[in-house]
This record gives C-alpha cells, sequence and structure tokens, in this order.
C-alpha cells in the first residue's frame, strides 16, 4: 500500500525470457508445513497475469497464444529452523540419598507442596538447542519449549516411563497435566516424580518423591552411568518458533 516493491517480472520481447526478482517476503500459510515449497508455495491468482506470445505475418495478419503465469510463478518460502545443540552438557540429575530430615531446603515451593521432597534439581534447558533462524520472514527467534513425545506431538497419559517404583514395585507411568508438566505416578496415582519445562525460558525442573529401583547388581549406590533413567523416546523437550507469516 506503500508503493514498496515486494516482486518484479520481466520478459525478453525478442526471447520469450522471464525474469523474477523478489524483494520482500510474501505469506505462506499452510499450517502443516513450516517451509512451504513446491505445491505449498504461494502463486498469483487465477487470470491475473499473462505471457501472450504474438505472431504477425507477410501481409499483417496476427495470431496470439497466452498462458497464465498462475502455473508458472511461485514463492517459495524461507522457514524457520532451529536444530538440537549436538554438544550441550545438560543434565537434570537427582540423587535418592536423603541428607538430614529431607532434600527440601532447595526445593522450590511447587515442588515441597506436592510432598517430601527425595531429590530436587533444575538445568537450563534451553542449552539443549542452537540458536533459530527465523528466515526471510523474520519472527520472534525465541522458542516457546514444551514436553512432548517425538516429532512434537502431544505426550499421552499412561506411558510407560521405564522406572520402577521401589515401595510398590509400580511400573512409573506418566500422567500428562500440562504441555510444560507431566508427573511419573505408580498404580494408585502418588507422584512418584514431576517434570517442568518453562515455556519462556527452558529452564527444567525434576522433583523425586519415591524411590525407583536400580539393578546393577554389581554396584551398591547406582549413581552416574549406573543410574536409572527413562526410556528412550518417552519424553521430548521441544522448541518451536513461529516466523512472520
Amino acid at each position: 500500500s506503500d508503493g514498496d516493491v515486494v516482486f518484479v517480472l520481466k520478459v525478453n520481447a525478442a526471447t520469450g525470457e522471464l525474469e523474477l526478482a523478489q524483494y520482500s517476503a510474501v505469506q505462506h500459510n499452510d499450517s502443516s508445513d513450516h517451509d512451504e515449497a513446491e505445491d505449498s508455495s504461494e502463486f498469483l491468482n487465477t487470470g491475473v497475469g499473462f505471457v501472450t506470445a504474438t505472431v504477425t505475418d507477410g501481409d499483417g495478419d496476427s495470431a496470439h497464444a497466452s498462458v497464465d503465469l498462475r502455473d508458472v510463478m511461485a514463492f517459495e518460502d524461507d522457514g524457520p529452523t532451529i536444530d538440537a545443540n549436538l554438544e550441550h552438557q545438560v543434565e537434570l540429575r537427582v540423587d535418592e540419598t536423603v541428607r538430614g530430615v529431607d532434600d527440601e531446603e532447595g526445593a522450590p515451593v511447587w515442588a515441597t507442596g506436592l510432598g517430601v521432597v527425595l531429590g530436587y534439581a533444575s538445568a537450563a534447558g534451553g542449552d539443549l538447542f542452537a540458536a533459530a533462524d527465523m528466515g526471510s520472514d523474520g519472527g520472534d527467534a525465541d522458542p516457546a519449549y514444551s514436553l512432548t513425545s517425538a516429532d512434537g506431538e502431544p505426550l499421552e497419559d499412561g506411558a510407560v516411563s521405564g522406572l520402577i517404583e521401589t515401595a510398590t514395585g509400580d511400573s512409573v507411568i506418566l500422567d500428562v497435566i500440562s504441555a510444560t508438566e507431566v508427573h511419573g505416578g505408580n498404580s494408585d496415582g502418588d507422584v512418584v516424580f514431576v517434570l517442568k519445562v518453562n515455556a519462556a525460558t527452558g529452564e527444567l525442573e525434576l522433583a523425586q518423591y519415591s524411590a525407583v529401583q536400580h539393578n546393577d547388581s554389581s554396584d551398591h549406590d547406582e549413581p552416574g552411568l549406573s543410574s536409572e533413567i527413562l526410556d528412550a523416546g518417552v519424553v521430548f523437550v521441544t522448541a518451536t518458533v513461529t516466523d512472520g507469516d
């Protein structure tokens, strides 16, 4: 509306060569594709622009044919990207060892409000990811963080964590509270652990309320590589960025 040039289209009158130069990003609104290309590209509306070839014979008669540029011109997206930081040093590790009455001194109010905290830890989950590239459409490069299953799909209640509660022998299953909070509990619904992520900063927090089984018979106090961990593919931290279109 200000007269700023978004694109320029030219045709060579003698050869028919077409040239297209783009100067400003256009909106791409396929919500299922973050980087729209091929059939998800943006096109001119049908009937807006044509390339017309005209021939004229020796006595001045002419004929022409036209092709709609709707089928020729395409504006592909430059969608945002964000990748995992494969060199991260992030660890979220709790120790079941009770020192004194409990380990509540370092735990936040939300954690102590759910019961006696056996172990608490936090970590900078944002460091799990490299800086986002927002592409030509721009936008806020600060990600929104969530807890998901694979490929950013929502977590589902009842997923098996891979942990076993010591007191009951129950498999610890997931209870999804929200996109940023998941509880692991036993068959009676008692909370064994809580995992949270801050949607804005990516900070991860883990609070443990009940001991889980550790089955390395060669180590009576399994730390480090002998610690118990969630099964692979159960819970992911997902960072999402949204560009200008």
